[in-house]
């Protein structure tokens, strides 16, 4: 479920399969939410006028959402992931908290990793508070769930990825690794951070150099950290553009439309000829999403 009109706009944008979307009435009377509704018409997407205390049954966000929509994503298996010499990779084992599992996605995005693979029964990408911090990465950025870690991993070490371990506890800075890829870092829970047995097949394990008082990070912070140093690494790397380099990245609906998202200098999101305006949700902030109220935001064992 994704709520909020620059959600729900984002979905159709991007072409999920969004099977309805219900809407206070009020929705319609903002240009924004005319246009959503239009757009949603034109789409061929269900959609429904609803009233709040329905729409509060619908969802547990307080203040109830102006707009909600239901989107049909599944969840694919790590086995399933086919990657390049160039494939830059996240994997976000056992956290616990949605709203960070959402911004390791929103960061992701923004860094062009090719896929993200969430390892653990803790935090679901799918949770609502998940959906809504990680602001439209949810179905545009592939995602993968992993029941064996270490055995996947161990898999991506023997095929010459660099396999990293963000850990406070090693002696290597990220600044002295090459965080060359094919590469994949792993991030780890909020408490523990990574688990010893993911670790002992990690290539290598560095830490995120910090002044004297801190010892740790926010998991999307560190997440951030280390994506745009690979980042950096990549494009500064011999036989590419020193003045910007290219980050190529396939588009989630590419099989549908034939399309690839590539980048000079910036990453660009593109979907047809010319990106979409965005048409900003003034009641759909950051800082108003409230904390889980509802036990359901685990992956079922």
């Amino acid at each position: 479920m994704v709520e909020g009109l620059t959600l729900t706009r984002r979905a159709i944008d991007d072409r999920l399969p969004v099977a309805c979307v219900a809407h206070r009435a009020e929705l319609a009377r903002s240009p924004g939410g005319a246009a959503l509704l239009e757009l949603a018409g034109r789409e061929g997407i269900p959609h429904f006028r609803a009233s709040s205390g329905v729409m509060g049954t619908l969802t547990p966000t307080r203040p109830v959402p102006a707009v909600i929509a239901a989107v049909a994503i599944r969840l694919r298996d790590a086995a399933q992931l086919e990657t390049g010499p160039d494939a830059v990779l996240l994997v976000a084992e056992d956290l616990q908290n949605p709203d960070n599992l959402g911004m390791v996605l929103r960061t992701a995005d923004a860094a062009g990793v090719e896929a993200v693979v969430v390892a653990g029964d803790a935090a679901d990408p799918l949770h609502r508070n998940c959906v809504r911090a990680a602001r439209g990465a949810v179905g545009r950025i592939a995602i993968f769930t992993c029941a064996d870690l270490p055995a996947w991993l161990a898999d991506l070490r023997d095929r010459g990825f660099q396999v990293i371990g963000a850990t406070a506890h090693a002696e290597v800075s990220m600044f002295e690794s090459r965080l060359r890829p094919p590469i994949a870092i792993v991030v780890g829970n909020e408490d523990h951070g990574v688990t010893a047995g993911v670790l002992d097949v990690c290539t290598e394990r560095v830490r995120i150099p910090m002044a004297p008082g801190q010892d740790s990070l926010n998991v999307g912070v560190a997440a951030g950290v280390l994506l745009y140093e690979a980042l950096r690494a990549r494009l500064i790397s011999p036989g590419r553009d020193s003045g910007g380099g290219r980050l190529g990245r396939a588009d989630p609906a590419a099989k549908r439309r034939g399309e690839v998202i590539h980048e000079h200098q910036e990453v660009v999101e593109r979907r047809g000829s010319k990106p979409p305006q965005r048409e900003i949700d003034t009641d759909d902030h950051d800082q108003e999403r409230e904390p889980p109220t509802d036990p359901a935001h685990r992956l079922s064992p």
